[in-house]
């Protein structure tokens, strides 16, 4: 329980500069938040706080220190959730690596509350995050990208997009070694304009190769032209990347949605998480 301390105690006290050094040796923002804004206790909550990092001490001592590696600051992206916005893949995998902190740390308490039953009431204060847990955690890979395991239909896409595109360049390739390729390509590469593969082509070339001119070089020599061989392949891989595209929109709605739904858990815990952080490093 907080108590209410004058400014004029605070400063004799030097209590900003204590915050400060708290604040400084925590390891998560939520953490550095919790120690900056501390108030002084009550007695009994001076005891208990002291017992507290007492016990994170012999915890210390003995190799026993909380890992809060992957508890980053989940806040900012729960309020955009709740507000209905898509979360990035990114932002997304920091969740989960939350959750998976959250789990470890569970593990991590449940293992030493016996003894140190003075983080009991942080173990069951705790959720196990099932809800989010279960779906976030296979549908993203320990890599940050969405699981082809768990979403087939994006490995679908994929699978079809690289295959598209393998023939376009195929195609592309045997013009580009052609003898027609030596007459009116101004390089032998090819390479993609406005979504779609192009070839490099002599400007005074233009009418020598069938197709569509999708840009131009500054001195107007080099036309970047879509042959149109290569047109409905060319329309068939943007359709597909379009879908990939709107596939994984969805996903992500659908994860951020999620994430607006476990927000009041997510919070619980960032909270729980938060405490330790400043026992960790008030015992540092």
């Amino acid at each position: 329980m907080n108590i209410y301390v004058t400014d004029r105690v605070k400063e004799v006290l030097e209590w900003p500069a204590v915050l400060e050094q708290i604040e400084r040796r925590c390891r998560t923002a939520a953490g550095k938040r919790t120690a900056a804004a501390m108030a002084p206790l009550s007695i009994s909550g001076i005891r208990d706080r002291l017992e507290r990092i007492t016990r994170m001490k012999e915890m210390r001592i003995r190799d026993l220190d909380p890992d809060f590696s992957g508890i980053g600051d989940v806040e900012p992206l729960l309020l955009r959730a709740e507000k209905q916005g898509v979360l990035a893949l990114e932002e997304l995998a920091g969740i989960r690596s939350f959750v998976l902190a959250s789990r470890r740390m569970r593990r991590f308490l449940a293992a030493i509350k016996g003894e140190y039953r003075i983080f009991e009431d942080e173990y069951s204060s705790l959720e196990e995050l099932r809800a989010i847990g279960d779906v976030l955690v296979p549908a993203i890979t320990d890599a940050g990208s969405l699981s082809e395991a768990y979403y087939p239909a994006l490995k679908t896409l994929k699978d079809s997009i690289h295959a598209v595109k393998k023939d376009i360049e195929k195609s592309l390739g045997d013009f580009i070694n052609s003898k027609q390729g030596d007459t009116v390509l101004q390089e032998k590469i090819f390479t993609r304009r406005s979504e779609r593969y192009s070839l490099l082509v002599r400007a005074n070339m233009k009418a020598k190769l069938p197709g569509n001119v999708l840009d131009a070089s500054s001195s107007g020599a080099t036309l970047y032209m879509e042959p149109d061989f290569v047109r409905p392949r060319n329309n068939e891989l943007i359709m597909k990347e379009r879908e990939l595209h709107g596939e994984t929109l969805r996903i992500l709605a659908d994860l951020s949605a999620l994430a607006a739904e476990g927000a009041p858990e997510l919070r619980q815990n960032a909270a729980v998480l938060a405490g330790l952080d400043l026992i960790a490093g008030a015992a540092s």
